[in-house]
């Protein structure tokens, strides 16, 4: 967790362009996920914002989580989980 939250110190965790950071943010799911296929291990963290943020150009819709995965204590992929209304 703490290599997660080190990342959104440095800025890695954006959402439509815009950086979020630590005060943002509450996480609230850690996943270790093992792929047998390839034996690689993969990090995910899930993390509720704590207001939500507008979609830009979208009406009616905004941005209520992100889920990043974290490799060698870099987000590499950030989803942004959105709400239409």
């Amino acid at each position: 967790m703490n290599s997660y939250l080190d990342a959104v110190d440095r800025g890695e965790l954006q959402t439509f362009g815009r950086r979020l950071d630590r005060s943002e943010i509450a996480p609230v799911r850690l996943e270790y996920i093992y792929d047998i296929a390839s034996e690689t291990m993969e990090i995910r963290v899930y993390s509720n914002l704590k207001n939500p943020v507008p979609v830009p150009g979208q009406t009616g819709s905004q941005v209520l989580g992100v889920s990043s995965i974290i490799a060698d204590g870099k987000i590499v992929e950030t989803e942004s989980h959105v709400w239409f209304e």
